[in-house]
């Protein structure tokens, strides 16, 4: 590609060559528009802190999509890791929720882990129902593919307490 422009036309071509009307984008590097600050999904966490890493072009061609009469409940890519560069007191934020799409940046480092139980490996997973996600989880799978460990990333609920 030599620019944007042609990049943002290549991917809207496969948009329009898809046989269904929802759309799951997938890219290495997420897009513009989630945030400057550097614990943002694609937040620049190095010198100079802060500012959107994201990619122009994707973003154009998730609008774009969505202009198109069709719906894009997930964006899912990596790249700008979880452990952010300039801070451990926090991880980046990992996921979130605009015009009903979900971007969730699934870049947990390292993938893969030995533990005293043996390896593991980290996977996201999403759950969509009725073209909508439903559920998303970073899970840490073990040698027998069994779940070690998961965290919900989405929904995230509020625990609703009675007295």
């Amino acid at each position: 590609m030599n620019s944007f422009e042609a990049s943002t036309q290549r991917i809207l071509e496969n948009v329009e060559r898809a046989a269904h009307n929802t759309i799951i984008f997938m890219g290495h590097c997420g897009p513009w528009g989630l945030g400057a600050a550097p614990e943002d999904l694609c937040g620049r966490d190095w010198q100079p802190l802060g500012g959107d890493h994201g990619d122009p072009d994707f973003a154009a061609a998730i609008a774009q999509t969505q202009t198109m009469g069709k719906t894009v409940p997930l964006v899912a890519f990596g790249h700008m890791h979880h452990a952010l560069r300039h801070t451990k007191k926090q991880i980046r934020k990992r996921l979130d929720q605009r015009d009903g799409t979900v971007y969730l940046n699934a870049a947990s480092v390292p993938r893969i882990v030995q533990t005293e139980a043996g390896w593991q490996r980290n996977f996201s997973v999403v759950t969509l129902e009725a073209g909508k996600v439903t559920a998303a989880d970073l899970v840490w799978i073990d040698q027998d593919w069994a779940i070690a460990s998961q965290e919900v990333l989405y929904p995230q609920t509020v625990q609703n307490f009675s007295f």
